[in-house]
Parts: structure tokens; C-alpha cells; sequence
């Protein structure tokens, strides 16, 4: 009975084993790796461009690329400075010869400008090389023909313009960290001289309005009802 009971366990065990062996898979050499899940996917991008590529992703997102602005070309500086010994009308009231470090410009474009409150400026200082970009916060007319443009300092109490456009002359005071400069000049061309170098202001720098109903006395020659120029 007993060698019965251990003949069936043997052909069991025998049955179970060949049925295993054949459906054991094959080894094709084949290494399975599972896939990375999409979501880890997207973090290790992230993480790379965190780690890698801050600065370059705020420039682009910012249009920046941390080089400095552009320097202003030569088109945009409202005069252009001339040889001193150009030949050229002389300017009314101020000889040039008394000063040495005055320089000649060509002012046609400060005087044709269309001018309005909002509009930006460049002059060059050519003594001392410095640009100087303001705009102009007030534009006034206080006789017809003539109109005053001004600009106001910044925290330095400097860089802004005090420019008089006549019928025939132009004035203008500019104030830079370096000091201030005067342009004297008719209705083409300028002299620009140091402040400092000029004597104090005669009644042909400036001019003066007559009070309301007060007739402005007229200078020999000058025709009724012309204005100063």
C-alpha cells in the first residue's frame, strides 16, 4: 500500500517538473528595462534647465542679454561740431578770438527741430567729450518767434538745458556734471565756451519783456512793430 502512495508522489513530481521545464522562457540575451515614468521625466527637465540654464531662460524671457546700451551714434547729437577755422558768418556780439577754447558747431538741426514737450535730446560736449540726453518738460513762446525750451536737473542738479531759439540768434545753456556751458550763436551756426570763461551777461544774452500796456523801446532803425530778434 505505502510503495503505491510514494509511486503516485514520484510521478507527480516528475509530471510537475516536466511541465515547468517546457514553459520556461527563453534567455534571447534581451536586457528589459522598465519605462521611465512621464512624470519623473518632466521633473528631471525642469531640474536641469534649474540647475543649467538659469540666467539664459530670464534672458530670454526677458528680451535682456546683459550687454550695455547701445552708444548714442553721432546722427542723434543734435549739432556737429566744425574746424575752427571753417569759414562761416560771424556770430553777433561774441568774438571767438577772445576765447581759446570755444568751439564752432553747426546748429541748423537744433534750430529746425520740431520741437515739442516730450522730445528727446542729445548734445556733446566737445570740450570735455561728455553726452548728455534730456528731454524737453517745458516749452514756452513768450514773444512770437521766439520759443524757450527746458529741460530740469536730475538728482545731481545737473544734465538739463535751457536752449532760446530766436528769428535770427540762438541761446542755450547747458549744465553738466563738468560744469555749465554757453552757446552763442545766429541762425546757422554757434560758438559753445565754457561758462566759466565768459564774462557776466550783457543785455544782448537775454531778453526782456516789457510789462503789460508798456511800449518796448525800439533801437535805432528797427522798423514799428518788429520784435527783438
Amino acid at each position: 500500500m505505502l510503495g503505491r502512495i510514494f509511486a503516485g508522489i514520484g510521478l507527480a513530481v516528475t509530471l510537475a517538473a516536466v511541465i515547468v521545464w517546457f514553459n520556461w522562457p527563453e534567455d534571447t540575451g534581451q536586457v528589459i528595462t522598465a519605462e521611465p515614468d512621464a512624470t519623473e521625466s518632466a521633473g528631471t527637465d525642469r531640474q536641469s534647465q534649474w540647475f543649467n540654464l538659469p540666467w539664459e531662460q530670464e534672458e530670454a524671457a526677458s528680451g535682456e542679454t546683459g550687454q550695455p546700451a547701445p552708444a548714442k551714434r553721432d546722427d542723434d547729437i543734435i549739432w556737429q561740431e566744425l574746424p575752427r577755422n571753417a569759414n562761416v558768418p560771424p556770430v553777433t556780439h561774441f568774438d571767438h578770438e577772445e576765447y581759446p577754447d570755444a568751439v564752432l558747431l553747426d546748429i541748423t538741426n537744433l534750430r529746425n527741430a520740431n520741437w515739442y514737450e516730450g522730445k528727446e535730446v542729445t548734445f556733446r560736449i566737445p570740450q570735455t567729450g561728455y553726452i548728455l540726453t534730456t528731454q524737453v518738460e517745458e516749452m514756452t513762446e513768450p514773444y512770437p518767434g521766439i520759443r524757450v525750451l527746458k529741460s530740469y536737473p536730475d538728482e545731481t542738479f545737473a544734465n538739463h538745458m535751457l536752449v532760446t531759439i530766436g528769428q535770427r540768434n540762438t541761446f542755450a545753456s547747458i549744465f553738466t556734471p563738468d560744469g555749465e556751458f554757453e552757446v552763442k550763436g545766429n541762425d546757422r551756426h554757434g560758438w559753445i565756451v565754457p561758462s566759466s570763461s565768459l564774462p557776466g551777461p550783457t543785455e544782448d544774452d537775454y531778453i526782456v519783456m516789457p510789462p503789460p500796456g508798456v511800449e518796448e523801446p525800439r533801437r535805432p532803425g528797427q522798423p514799428d512793430n518788429q520784435p527783438p530778434q
